[in-house]
């Protein structure tokens, strides 16, 4: 067992804990005597750890990935301006191929 700074208790090992998920999943016999005799076997083996059950709670709840940071990307008006005139001649072959007059002036 490995202790977990971040919370103060003990890590279990991917034994225990396959011990622990085989317990619970004994709650949801249709017997009652094995429900019962389940609930007293995780309650003996939480205690043998030396856990409570919101520390068991907070252990099976899944980490939350930390997103990526964001990275602003550049100005777009720094973009723009350098493609303004590319931009307009494109325009302007679009129109021309379909026939349309433009004043060549502006």
């Amino acid at each position: 067992m490995a202790t977990d700074t971040e919370h103060g208790y003990q890590a279990l090992s991917s034994r225990e804990k396959g011990r622990l998920a085989g317990i619970l999943a004994r709650l949801a016999s249709s017997f009652e005597n094995e429900r019962a005799v389940a609930g007293l076997l995780a309650t003996a083996f939480i205690d043998k750890h030396g856990l409570t059950w919101p520390e068991v709670i907070d252990a099976l709840q899944p980490v939350r990935p930390t997103p990526p940071p964001q990275i602003d990307p550049p100005g777009s008006r720094g973009r723009r301006r350098g493609g303004n005139k590319d931009w307009r001649g494109y325009c302007r072959r679009r129109a021309v191929r379909r026939g349309v007059a433009l004043d060549v002036a502006t």
